[in-house]
């Protein structure tokens, strides 16, 4: 990704953040009001309402010298699992499983992207992986992380994909103790040696997850951080605690 894309997909994940922030307010003159004294730090940073205005209606673009501003005014009011998770998911509590369907969410990618954005600002993933390591449902995610931070990205399915078999790992796995299932490895990159950021859509009790932190032991590689859209129960608390807390499930049920 080029520094002129990224740059003006930057300016517009900043104002699609704060179109979301703006239906908390009542006019766009209170929104102002909030930000103008608490995150102006220095003079190159100010700028009217009038401005602001067209910021939010695109009529210009957000200055480079502005975007900090923005970016700890967002960090401070966006909440993940309140503005971008839950209008965008059907979880049905009353189901045996708890049924969870995020179809919705991961189908639109400037959704996508915007959850993509802020988690990796409010987390600081920036340089920190050389792969992202996810599976089938997750493929939408992983991309759009993959993007962001310019690393590739590989994938785990339980099926068998319609591919030649140089292209795939055959991994066997004991869940259990009883079922024995196989889980499918795309090897197009590389995973020997490397940095890994797993990410899935659910935690429900773990097992797919690790085959994913299996995969990376296998391929001498180190599990550096996990994203989830949602835990469900305790789950998460295991790999949290393997992690040390270098992990962010966005909405707990």
């Amino acid at each position: 990704m080029n520094m002129f894309f990224y740059t003006v997909l930057r300016k517009k994940l900043i104002l699609d953040s704060l179109k979301v922030i703006l239906t908390k307010y009542r006019s766009a003159r209170e929104m102002y009001n909030v930000i103008k004294p608490a995150q102006w730090q220095d003079e190159k940073e100010r700028f009217s309402y009038s401005h602001f205005n067209r910021y939010l209606k695109g009529e210009i673009p957000i200055p480079d010298t502005k975007e900090d501003v923005f970016i700890r005014f967002l960090h401070n009011n966006f909440n993940l699992a309140l503005d971008l998770v839950e209008p965008n998911i059907d979880i049905d509590l009353h189901s045996t499983p708890i049924q969870i369907d995020i179809s919705r969410l991961l189908s639109y990618p400037d959704l996508v992207n915007l959850l993509t954005f802020h988690v990796i600002n409010q987390d600081h993933l920036k340089g920190k992986f050389d792969i992202i390591l996810t599976h089938s449902e997750a493929i939408p995610l992983a991309v759009s992380f993959s993007q962001s931070l310019q690393i590739p990205w590989v994938s785990v399915t339980f099926r068998s994909p319609p591919v030649h078999s140089s292209k795939i790992q055959q991994v066997p796995y004991s869940i259990d103790q009883e079922l024995i299932a196989t889980a499918y490895f795309y090897n197009d990159q590389s995973l020997l040696n490397k940095e890994v950021l797993v990410i899935t859509d659910y935690i429900r009790r773990g097992g797919f997850l690790d085959i994913l932190f299996r995969v990376a032991e296998d391929n001498n590689s180190s599990v550096q951080f996990l994203f989830a859209v949602i835990g469900i129960g305790r789950a998460y608390r295991r790999f949290n605690d393997e992690l040390e807390g270098n992990m962010r499930v966005v909405h707990l049920v």
